[in-house]
C-alpha cells in the first residue's frame, strides 16, 4: 500500500470524527485509530502499522496516549510456541466516547446537506 493510499485510508477513517465538528479538534491519525478500533473492535498492531501512513513508533505513541487516557486498552495474547501478539480495544469508556462521536449515515448525510445548504 502507498503511502497516498494510507492517507486515504486515514480520510475516510477520520471523517466522521471531523464532521462530527469535535472540540478541542482531533488529530486525523488519532481519529483514524479510534475509528478502526471502532469497527474492527480488536486490532493487531500489525494493521495499524500497515494502514496508517506514519512510522512504528508514531503509532506506538498514538496508541500509548490513547491507552493513558483509559480510551484503549492493549491486551498480550501469548500462542504457543509464537512469541507474544498486542492486539488492541476500546475500553467501556472507550466505546461510550465513540457512541457520543461517531455519526450515522443519515446524520453524515444530514451533516452534508446542511454544509451545501449554507454554500448555496
Amino acid at each position: 500500500m502507498t503511502n497516498e493510499e494510507r492517507k486515504g485510508v486515514i480520510e475516510a477513517l477520520a471523517w466522521d470524527l471531523v464532521a462530527c465538528a469535535q472540540r478541542p479538534p482531533i488529530h486525523p491519525t488519532t481519529a483514524a485509530v479510534l475509528r478502526l478500533l471502532c469497527v474492527l473492535r480488536v486490532v493487531p498492531f500489525s494493521v495499524f502499522t500497515g494502514l496508517l501512513p506514519c512510522d512504528i513508533e508514531t503509532t506506538r505513541q498514538q496508541l500509548r496516549r490513547l491507552m493513558d487516557q483509559g480510551l484503549v486498552e492493549r491486551i498480550t495474547i501469548q500462542q504457543r510456541g509464537c512469541t507474544a501478539v498486542a492486539i488492541y480495544a476500546l475500553t467501556a469508556d472507550g466505546l461510550r466516547l465513540m457512541d457520543m462521536w461517531v455519526m450515522t449515515r443519515e446524520q453524515l448525510l444530514q451533516a452534508l446537506n446542511n454544509e451545501i445548504k449554507k454554500v448555496q
